[in-house]
């Protein structure tokens, strides 16, 4: 009696294949679902049985089931997921009363030489207390001659105990014989700089209408009062998936940048000061951080350096920057841009050689976000006093 995010995921995914490909016809079967390509086929299938479908209702109770294993020959991209989402158990947040009190790995390792996979969970060496305390308890239950359940720490104690749990589960939902299992745990002290957390948080709601302020700072500077949060929406509708996705990729690199000047964004009401504006201190220090993120973004998605666009004279009767603008998305060549596989450094450096007006471009617009964010209930800007 739950909702099996798979099973939910792979029918809304079939929808939207439905949707797109035009034969919608808003009944619940296309009228030619012949249309759907197998590649189709083999990623819905893979999305439906990674999770829970296959092991509690194809195999029934799959530990007493005498069908056969999932086999990596009979639907590769499913069995990938299933065996994924079963040695996926690490760096969880646990929401639940009971889960809170569970011990679950903060990192691992995966060592996959000679067609093996050796996996080494990473448990936090802070919760020492709790492993101590299971181990006693489990040396006691193996002394009283094992009578009933072992004594439980999830996940630790389904990979530390002798009875192996963790891969047993798995080795009872999917065939491990063409690629042999063997997982080990042990305590580690856990390195949070490496984990890049954040103060900021918010929902995905308040995650999109910052991307929307972020892509309106430009248009409405100045005019941020005038323009509402409908027009800002419809702007937003209007980009093309590439630029959508840049401005979500800015959104979330803005919790980094913020942590650096001592900020935060978050959709709670919180006892801090709310920033009302950049101080050329923080923009000094976010500036470059933003140049070094739009850099690796435009590089990643194949633009190059150049500025011919800027140098060819527009038809009559167009806009000379609209003209530009379409000369530099069909060439994917920017005078910002830069070449090659530029280190932090060199882009530090780069953002230093350009002119003031360039680097305007980088945090003018910045004050402007402040001001449409606040179009937005719930999300807020706030500062360490």
């Amino acid at each position: 009696y739950y909702m099996d995010h798979a099973f939910f995921s792979a029918v809304r995914l079939y929808r939207e294949l439905v949707r797109t490909m035009g034969f919608d016809t808003g009944k619940d079967t296309p009228d030619h679902p012949e249309d759907l390509l197998p590649v189709h086929i083999d990623a819905l299938g893979a999305i439906l049985l990674h999770n829970s479908l296959y092991k509690f209702t194809v195999a029934g109770n799959y530990k007493k089931s005498t069908k056969p294993r999932f086999n990596m020959n009979l639907h590769p991209l499913a069995y990938m997921l299933m065996l994924c989402d079963e040695l996926q158990c690490w760096d969880r947040t646990a929401y639940g009363r009971n889960s809170r009190k569970e011990m679950h790995p903060m990192s691992v390792d995966f060592n996959f030489r000679g067609n093996r996979i050796h996996a080494i969970y990473h448990y936090d060496a802070d919760e020492d207390e709790k492993i101590k305390a299971w181990e006693k308890e489990y040396t006691k239950w193996k002394r009283g001659g094992k009578k009933d359940a072992p004594p439980r720490l999830k996940d630790y104690s389904d990979m530390a105990g002798d009875e192996k749990r963790f891969v047993d589960d798995i080795m009872h939902i999917v065939d491990l014989k063409g690629i042999p299992l063997t997982v080990d745990c042990d305590t580690v002290t856990i390195s949070h700089e490496n984990k890049h957390l954040y103060l900021s948080s918010s929902n995905f709601l308040h995650m999109h209408d910052f991307a929307v302020a972020l892509n309106g700072r430009y248009s409405y500077q100045g005019r941020e009062n005038k323009v509402s949060t409908e027009q800002l929406e419809a702007d937003f509708a209007g980009l093309s998936l590439e630029y959508k996705l840049s401005n979500i990729n800015q959104v979330k690199s803005f919790a980094r940048y913020l942590n650096v000047i001592l900020c935060f964004y978050t959709d709670r009401p919180v006892d801090f000061d709310e920033l009302k504006a950049f101080t050329d201190e923080m923009i000094d220090i976010i500036a470059p951080l933003e140049h070094c993120r739009w850099v690796r973004e435009h590089r990643s998605m194949g633009w190059r350096y150049g500025d011919d666009y800027e140098h060819v004279k527009p038809p009559r009767g167009v806009k000379a920057s609209d003209y530009t603008r379409m000369l530099r998305e069909h060439t994917r060549c920017h005078k910002l841009a830069m070449d090659g596989n530029p280190t932090e450094e060199e882009i530090f450096a780069h953002y230093e050689s350009l002119d003031d007006s360039d680097k305007d471009k980088d945090w003018l617009p910045f004050n402007s976000m402040l001001k449409l964010v606040r179009k937005f209930d719930g999300l807020r800007i706030y500062q360490f006093s």
